[in-house]
């Protein structure tokens, strides 16, 4: 083989090897940039789950909070009522 540029074959082996070893590494950054945004989207979906559970929790704990004040008030009211 000779290293002169007029003597190239883009279809000899050498040159498809090299083409596809340049494809590879273009799939291995694709891969680790997409793996990397995956783990940065992981991270903000595991906020949100954690966020939306605390939010279910308080809104259950007000929500019993308000029906024991409406309860003892139904029950303050039955209450003076029979009194009389």
């Amino acid at each position: 083989m000779s290293d002169h540029p007029e003597d190239f074959n883009p279809n000899s082996i050498n040159a498809t090897l090299s083409r596809i070893m340049a494809a590879q590494d273009e799939m291995c950054r694709k891969a680790d940039r997409i793996i990397a945004q995956v783990e940065r989207t992981n991270g903000r979906v595991t906020k949100l789950e954690i966020w939306k559970a605390i939010v279910g929790a308080q809104t259950a704990l007000i929500a019993s909070a308000v029906a024991s004040v409406i309860a003892v008030i139904g029950w303050v009211i039955i209450y003076l009522s029979k009194r009389q």
